[in-house]
């Protein structure tokens, strides 16, 4: 059943040529080694044809731009910037990350540790929310944390992952960050 009050999630956009690298001849023997399937190519050509048919026949600068928003491969990081601090973190998301506060009784730590932003004290959980790289796309999915998750003001349901864009805001319970892509260094 649709839940009417959670965000608009974006649609799963994929740009073959960011697939493909240097012009290479892309097979079923190598796609495997990109972490790509047939499956995701056919995908990613038929939603290009039908935002390309939505738009007149045209890629206007807004549909490029809102691509590129969502766009994150294994070439970037993420950056996060926790408002209100002057400190900015920087995540390879290679795998699932878990984002929360430490717990040394239980010798738990999480993959992005907020402990000393007083994550304890603004509400984090502390397994609070995973982020994943999943093919061209990043994806948050609230962990069923005590306090919430929230994109842009906007709370995610639990357990069902939400695609993020560059420059979007998250909230674990009352901490706020902003989240960017960029090239690794």
């Amino acid at each position: 059943m649709d839940n009417l009050n959670q965000p608009k999630r974006p649609p799963e956009l994929q740009q073959p040529e960011d697939i493909v690298g240097g012009g290479e001849n892309m097979n079923d023997d190598n796609l495997e080694e990109h972490g790509v399937t047939t499956t995701d190519l056919r995908q990613a050509a038929n939603e290009a044809l039908l935002l390309f048919e939505n738009n007149g026949g045209l890629i206007d600068d807004t549909a490029s731009a809102e691509l590129d928003m969502m766009l994150f491969d294994k070439s970037m990081c993420l950056i996060i910037e926790i408002v209100g601090s002057s400190r900015i973190l920087t995540l390879d998301v290679e795998q699932d990350v878990i984002i929360g506060r430490s717990d040394q009784a239980d010798n738990f730590s999480a993959g992005l540790d907020l402990t000393d932003f007083g994550a304890y004290q603004l509400g984090l959980s502390r397994k609070h929310a995973r982020i994943r790289r999943n093919g061209l796309q990043l994806e948050l999915e609230d962990s069923d944390s005590r306090n919430g998750t929230f994109v842009n003001e906007q709370q995610i349901d639990p357990h069902i992952p939400y695609v993020i864009r560059n420059g979007d805001f998250v909230r674990f319970g009352n901490m706020k960050v902003q989240l960017r892509f960029a090239q690794k260094a």
